[in-house]
């Protein structure tokens, strides 16, 4: 890193942190590319999960090179997804980190980030490209409610009415404790027959909701989403299981 890493480093957060209380969402790509300047990254780029959780695509504005998206079976941008572990990688004197960008313990992408050096990259560097990683992920998340840019890259084919109406309502689909871990997912993720599901964790308890309307397509989904909110609706008033049945039915 260029001068002091400390400085660096803090300028590499901090000026990340100004830029984006102005920045869109469909600017976030370029925006932490440009900011990677400041310890001397060059090529970035900001994969996002898809849908089926199958590939990596990239989100425009980061390197050049990163037009294509990436099958999480087979490459090291897959493997850093899956195992969420920072890999390394070079080739004639251009080393690549591909860090994984999670929001808690749930996966939201990679970010690969670029060094063009003769020697090995510090453990200081790569903690100080971890720690952005992880602002980086925070970012993703939070400004993908204020546009669509985040949401059109995830998504590799159209998604149905019904399929965007249960999306829009499913809080995110990890969240682990020390004593807690709970994974759901919707399928087929572009084309819902109308099951979704809902939870909370409130201190020590957790509150679980699986819905499975009859029938298939919006009608169904329309249900689901009533009992979804229904039921939501109930447990923040502090309802109990007898009461919220009744306000689903």
């Amino acid at each position: 890193m260029p001068g002091d890493p400390d400085a660096a480093e803090l300028e590499l957060l901090q000026g990340l942190l100004r830029r984006s209380h102005l920045g869109a969402p469909s600017e976030l790509a370029a925006m932490i590319a440009d900011q990677a300047k400041t310890i001397d990254a060059g090529e970035v780029a900001l994969y996002l999960i898809d849908y089926d959780q199958s590939e990596l695509v990239p989100m425009p504005g980061g390197a050049a090179d990163a037009d294509e998206p990436l099958s999480v079976a087979g490459t090291v941008a897959g493997r850093a997804f899956s195992t969420t572990t920072i890999l390394r990688t070079q080739d004639d004197g251009r080393h690549r980190l591909w860090l994984p960008l999670l929001d808690g313990t749930e996966r939201v992408g990679v970010l690969a980030m670029s060094f063009h050096r003769d020697d090995a990259l510090s453990d200081d560097l790569v903690e100080t490209c971890e720690r952005y990683a992880h602002l980086v992920a925070v970012l993703v998340v939070t400004k993908a409610a204020y546009g669509d840019a985040v949401e059109v890259t995830r998504r590799r084919r159209p998604m149905t009415i019904a399929s965007e109406l249960l999306w829009g309502l499913v809080p995110p689909l990890v969240f682990a404790t020390d004593g807690l871990a709970l994974a759901a997912m919707l399928e087929p993720c572009y084309d819902n027959g109308g099951d979704t599901f809902d939870y909370a964790v409130n201190g020590r308890v957790l509150h679980l909701g699986i819905f499975d309307a009859m029938g298939h397509g919006l009608a169904a989904a329309g249900v689901s989403a009533f009992a979804l909110s229904a039921y939501r609706c109930s447990r923040r008033a502090g309802s109990d299981l007898l009461t919220t049945y009744a306000a689903m039915h």
